[in-house]
């Protein structure tokens, strides 16, 4: 109605001032009444079409706004649920007398579970089959861990890398020929020479430039051994790393020290790793049995005792930039 109104009255008003006498004639008039009527009605809807567009906008930035809201109180609450189930997680182990564990290690855990469940439903039966086969070798493990003692039949590789990225404070290791040689009487083709010897040695030289401090005896079957090249190029490079070194001999080797000349790692007073080696016929190079960790305080207690003897037995291992060899 209003805009029925409006158009009337301009082109009414067109059509008077049309007629105006000398102005034109009445079906002129008429006509520039219909158009000025016409004009009106473009002019009246633009406007509310761009009253309708501004109030238009207006809601919409109010929408934004509110769904903005909406979406900040969900990423919120979200978050403290997320909380409050990793303040859950660590308060389980107290429900088994055990220490709480801490926001770091929950959320890697739920992190294992996810990644677990994800795999085992995009995967093939027989990749399935090999996760779950290493989850129950790593649940063994921690069984085993929990008692003090973890067994790898084999040479082990991650525990031993793992252990070397690790440590914060000490690295105290044998070296004997009868498990690190390329034989009883030579170093050459030995595991300082394999990948995961040199693996190992860089490892170390990491945990040398952060502060650990790491000694190394080597315990050789014979005192010829310090004339084999590959022996005195193993000492020059580990000694060039930082570390510092020392040999044992059986003519230096006390009556209280024959059976004390084992293959270990002591890594921070807290953690001893344990090579066995397996009979090697002849000169071979030696194969490693089995890999042992020992957790239980009182033996590595007794291994760092162990490891002291040795070390105070043993001689500096010669520069041979000095001729010492």
């Amino acid at each position: 109605m209003r805009r029925i109104l409006i158009t009337a009255a301009f082109g009414v008003v067109g059509f008077i001032l049309a007629l105006r006498p000398g102005h034109a004639s009445g079906a002129q008039a008429l006509g520039v009444g219909v158009t000025v009527g016409g004009v009106a009605l473009v002019a009246d809807f633009l406007f509310c079409f761009e009253l309708r567009l501004r109030a238009v906008e207006q809601s919409s930035r109010d929408a934004f706004e509110q769904v903005g809201a909406t979406l900040e109180r969900a990423a919120g609450q979200i978050r403290a649920d997320v909380d409050r189930r990793f303040a859950q997680l660590t308060n389980i182990p107290e429900a088994f007398g055990l220490q709480p564990i801490d926001h770091d290690r929950a959320a890697e855990l739920v992190r294992v579970v996810q990644n677990a469940y994800a795999f085992e439903h995009r995967s093939s039966p027989l990749a399935n089959a090999f996760v779950r086969a290493e989850a129950q070798r790593f649940n063994l493990l921690l069984h085993q861990l929990r008692s003090g003692e973890g067994t790898y039949d084999g040479e082990d590789r991650d525990w031993l890398l793992t252990l070397t990225h690790n440590c914060a404070r000490t690295l105290d290791a044998t070296s004997l020929t009868t498990t690190d040689g390329g034989g009883r009487t030579r170093y050459a083709g030995g595991f300082w020479e394999s990948d995961l010897g040199l693996h190992y040695l860089e490892r170390q030289a990491d945990a040398i430039k952060r502060g650990v401090t790491v000694r190394r005896v080597f315990v050789l079957e014979h005192s010829r051994v310090t004339e084999d090249e590959a022996y005195q190029r193993m000492c020059d490079r580990q000694r060039n790393l930082g570390i510092d070194i020392r040999y044992l001999t059986p003519d230096m080797v006390s009556v209280n020290l024959h059976n004390k000349l084992d293959d270990f790692i002591v890594f921070d007073n807290e953690i001893s790793y344990e090579s066995v080696p397996s009979l090697a016929p002849g000169d071979s190079r030696p194969v490693i049995s089995t890999t042992h960790l020992l957790l239980n305080r009182t033996l590595v207690a007794k291994r760092v005792r162990q490891f002291a003897e040795i070390w105070d037995a043993a001689l500096p291992c010669g520069d041979p930039d000095n001729d010492q060899f």
